[in-house]
């Protein structure tokens, strides 16, 4: 329990070119499962108005440049293997009629 209080140490170079982080990313195991990072927020909306700049970065996980890059990746394998599938089947079917 007690190591559940203890943030992990996270390298400051993980936050560099990020102009507002998630405190998220800098939370402890209890704070992230209580969601506790996030009350600073929710009591800045409730005494006003929250605007574009009160609002954090995404986390470097769900950020485009991240996610487009997996999803591009995923995408060529299956594009290839999809391709390889039918050029077996077809090459195989073709083989069976010249014969």
């Amino acid at each position: 329990l007690v190591l559940t209080l203890i943030p992990d140490l996270i390298p400051e170079s993980w936050f560099k070119g990020i102009e507002n982080p998630i405190p998220e990313e800098r939370a402890t195991f209890l704070s992230q499962i209580t969601w506790w990072w996030l009350n600073g927020l929710i009591w800045r909306g409730y005494r006003r108005t929250l605007d574009r700049t009160d609002l954090w970065s995404l986390p470097r996980a769900e950020m485009t440049a991240t996610c487009a890059s997996a999803f591009r990746d995923t995408w060529e394998n299956e594009y290839k293997h999809k391709l390889d599938k039918l050029a077996k089947k077809y090459s195989t079917n073709n083989e069976d009629v010249l014969r």
